[in-house]
């Protein structure tokens, strides 16, 4: 029980550094995260984030052989304890995937 209490002590304390990340545990964790992350943008970044948030979660859509939850725990996992900067590089990944697909 204390090892578990001090692993938690270690990550809250560790979520204070650094750039603000996306907390995905929940629905309402994922948006007030998603704001916190976004205070800290500028304007052209903040309209990246929200573009980056959006191909991201559009990768993980597979209506034929997923379901709803799967697709959900699959966006969630992808983008949690990640900062925008993060997302951003997931982001480019996914889009340097897709050119290659599309010169295949």
């Amino acid at each position: 029980m204390k090892r578990m209490l001090l692993v938690g002590l270690v990550a809250v304390l560790l979520a204070g550094c650094g750039d603000p990340r996306l907390d995905a545990t929940t629905e309402a964790t994922l948006q007030e995260s998603t704001k916190k992350v976004a205070e800290k943008l500028s304007p052209e970044e903040k309209k990246q984030f929200a573009a980056d948030l959006m191909l991201i979660t559009l990768s993980k859509i597979d209506l034929v052989n997923k379901s709803a939850d799967v697709m959900q725990q699959e966006i969630d996992s992808s983008m949690n304890g990640k900062t925008a900067a993060e997302l951003h590089a997931l982001a480019n990944n996914i889009r340097v995937e897709r050119e290659k697909k599309q010169k295949e």
